[in-house]
């Protein structure tokens, strides 16, 4: 009895044979300390469907997700494409690295990049849309804030606001901008936030979903 994926076996004081998935090509079966192997070999069998959907999921899981612009893409190496290059098609980033640790690295200086390019006009735009003028604008890579407001009108952004879906990032930029009005969080503060961004409730809740 063949099957396109390796078989561990363990025997321990348990009642019922367990499967355990520990990689994409590989299954630990613990088997009760009488259970013949030969009839785990069968039950295995019959479960060859399900298994292979497992392991199919544990690979994806195991796969390195970016998130740009609210829509999550897997992380895919290309040796086609020169060092550093980025590339999206059919929900996965290709990225021209040899490892997926520089992989990771290229896309933050990639989703840097298109912060610098990207949010200074739709601050610029946000801001004069709403009639609240900034003094400086500074794009960071930041790893607990989407942004923040000096006393002096500076705006401060996250690269991370890449990864937003329009909408959030609007938001987070009323939100900066509103300070420049009122440096709280008071109910002041957020009767302005309010006034240009009736849903700010859900938008601050939707938020929480993503990571910086």
């Amino acid at each position: 009895m063949k099957f396109p994926f390796d078989i561990i076996f363990t025997r321990k004081k348990v009642k019922y044979l367990r499967i355990k998935i520990r990689s994409k090509c590989l299954l630990e079966v613990v088997l009760p300390i009488f259970f013949p192997k030969k009839r785990a070999l069968f039950f295995i069998d019959r479960k060859r469907e399900w298994i292979l959907e497992s392991l199919q999921k544990f690979e994806k899981s195991q796969k390195s997700v970016f998130v740009v612009q609210g829509k999550e893409f897997t992380l895919e190496l290309s040796d086609e494409l020169q060092p550093g290059a980025v590339k999206f098609h059919l929900g996965k980033v290709l990225i021209g690295a040899d490892t997926e640790k520089h992989g990771e690295m290229y896309f933050r200086s990639f989703l840097k990049r298109s912060a610098e390019e990207f949010l200074p006009p739709e601050l610029d735009d946000i801001s004069k849309n709403i009639g609240i003028p900034y003094s400086r604008l500074k794009i960071r890579s930041q790893t607990s804030k989407w942004g923040s407001c000096s006393r002096k009108g500076n705006i401060s952004l996250n690269a991370a606001l890449m990864k937003l879906p329009a909408h959030l990032r609007q938001y987070v930029m009323i939100h900066e901008l509103c300070h420049i009005k009122e440096m709280n969080h008071s109910r002041k503060f957020w009767a302005i936030v309010g006034g240009f961004c009736p849903e700010w409730k859900r938008q601050r809740k939707e938020l929480k979903s993503y990571s910086t």
